[in-house]
């Protein structure tokens, strides 16, 4: 088949998902701009691992709480105007982390990031799953996924070289204006509603159980592969520069290992698992992130470094894609608010305990052994995996 037919077939199938995609590029290169600083600036402000890691859990902590109320305010209000409020917020998040100084004030920083956070994810991704079908749906979430990855292999390079031509404020600044532009080119992106009923959240509950090994597989998969991504994703700059890398050379890490895999392999991956089932992205993807973590280890110069985290990423964005196309064959045609948010809380209890996990290990054990028992819960989790996976 000739690549311009292979091209046009592909757009087929992910078209409807393509304005979305686009816009929310915006908001995810803004965003990818502060990568190579965001963790440093947050420990030099807390001054420990530890509160380091309290502060990133906070936005999980958040989570937790607000998922399902949020979710379900976004099945009965118009989810544009709720994901175009939440980059409104950002807009405002930008400004305010270039003059936040002390720990009380990081704190509610970090809260109302949180929250907007929250708001911002599962209205995107509700609006993503009643934008999706049945036929081709891990290919749209997977292009979905690709498009915005590309803003975080860009984003980290920009924003390390605006951090080292002006200061480290420059990022933050850039990535209010790029929230802003997101905001406003959410106007042509139209979403049509599927269903008009509106399930409450026993309804929700009900029919998530009704999968039965598959739902407790769904949450198993989200608690342990987010937990582990949550810690070392949360602290690899941290680490990074403890071993005496440059802002440049974290952003570029940042950029090639972490990102490369977010935007080449969820489109194949999509139509491999569309055809043979979710049992490949979620077992293949653990074995990978366990491999990458027995790998790891800073001190063994840049491209080793690279070589392990870019491993791990690719292990998880298997994991994360399939589980979260898993998460759109369970909602079907209903309305994906509520049951986004249901869906979303294990992964939050695993943003809450990967980071302060973290936080308190590395100073009591170190880096490697820190990474080796990461790699021992993900290979631990395969059976599991393979067992409750269609």
């Amino acid at each position: 088949m000739a690549w311009h037919e292979l091209f046009r077939r592909e757009y087929h199938h992910v078209r409807g998902v393509v304005p979305l995609s686009l816009s929310l590029f915006l908001f995810y290169l803004g965003w990818a701009l502060t990568y190579p600083i965001f963790a440093i600036r947050v420990n030099e402000i807390t001054g420990s691992l530890e509160l380091t890691g309290f502060i990133f859990a906070i936005l999980s902590m958040v989570s937790l709480v607000f998922d399902i109320p949020v979710g379900m305010a976004s099945d009965r209000f118009d989810k544009k105007r709720i994901l175009q409020l939440s980059l409104f917020g950002y807009v405002i998040i930008g400004f305010l982390y270039t003059v936040v100084q002390d720990f009380i004030s990081l704190i509610l920083l970090r809260t109302f990031h949180s929250f907007i956070s929250l708001v911002f994810w599962i209205a995107s991704w509700a609006i993503l799953r009643e934008l999706t079908d049945d036929r081709h749906r891990e290919e749209e979430m997977g292009f979905y996924t690709s498009v915005n990855s590309m803003a975080d292999m860009v984003g980290p390079l920009i924003g390390a070289g605006l951090i080292v031509l002006f200061s480290w404020r420059m990022p933050f600044y850039l990535m209010a204006v790029l929230c802003l532009l997101s905001a406003l080119s959410l106007s042509r992106v139209k979403v049509e509603k599927k269903v008009d009923s509106k399930p409450g959240i026993k309804d929700e509950l009900r029919h998530f159980l009704s999968f039965g090994k598959y739902a407790f597989g769904l949450v198993f998969g989200m608690v342990v592969i987010y937990l582990v991504a949550a810690g070392f994703g949360t602290f690899l700059p941290i680490i990074l520069e403890s071993v005496g890398f440059t802002i440049p050379e974290i952003g570029l890490i940042l950029a090639l290992a972490t990102t490369i895999p977010w935007i080449a392999l969820p489109i194949p991956l999509g139509m491999f698992c569309d055809k043979h089932g979710r049992k490949p992205g979620v077992v293949v993807g653990a074995l990978l992130t366990a491999t990458g973590l027995f790998l790891f280890n800073p001190s063994a110069g840049f491209w080793l470094t690279a070589g392990a985290a870019f491993i791990v990423t690719s292990g998880f964005c298997m994991v994360a894609v399939t589980l979260n196309t898993i998460v759109g064959d369970m909602a079907g045609d209903r309305e994906c608010g509520g049951f986004t948010g249901l869906t979303q809380m294990p992964k939050d209890l695993a943003g809450v305990i990967g980071p302060i996990a973290t936080g308190f290990a590395l100073p009591l054990i170190g880096v490697n052994s820190t990474m080796m028992l990461f790699a021992a819960i993900s290979l631990a989790s395969i059976p599991i995996l393979a067992a409750t996976t269609k």
